[in-house]
């Protein structure tokens, strides 16, 4: 009788614990955009165990979860006009995160069933330098604009 009266003590405890703290958090992680509020796409790849690709707009993120323990990187597509300032990473385990501001792309390696990571990809436009085509219209303006002013005196001098 000790016995079953125990194990149903026991029972109820493990239920009632399992209840109060629900399941172990699965691994993953999300990333998410920030682009000083502007409203353009940027274009991520995901590779490693899961592939595939995703658009993020600033301040959009996106979770991937319930993933095997295996290492996984994430690329951004840097669009014309913008750089990638900062990759920032959070984790709240032994995850292992290896950020490459070079190749716009962060490493994350998933340790236990526990691990939880959010990076934070953060871009800035870029200041824009006249081409060639530009520079040569700009410099055909201020000539043409120089010969017209020249034109005008000497028809007034006639």
């Amino acid at each position: 009788m000790k016995i079953k009266i125990w194990i149903t003590f026991l029972s109820v405890f493990l239920l009632l614990a399992f209840e109060a703290y629900g399941q172990p958090t699965p691994p993953g992680f999300t990333i998410c955009k920030s682009a000083g509020g502007s409203a353009q796409s940027f274009d991520f790849t995901l590779s490693g165990d899961t592939a595939t690709s995703f658009s993020l707009v600033d301040p959009q993120c996106i979770s991937f979860g319930d993933l095997d323990l295996v290492t996984f990187t994430v690329t951004e597509t840097v669009p014309p006009g913008w750089t990638l300032i900062n990759i920032a990473c959070s984790t709240n385990d032994e995850a292992t995160v290896i950020t490459d501001l070079q190749n716009h792309s962060v490493q994350i390696t998933l340790d236990n069933d526990a691990d939880l990571v959010t990076c934070t990809f953060t871009n800035a436009r870029t200041a824009t330098i006249p081409t060639m085509n530009e520079w040569g219209m700009i410099i055909f303006l201020v000539l043409a604009g120089i010969g017209s002013v020249y034109y005008l005196r000497r028809q007034r001098r006639a």
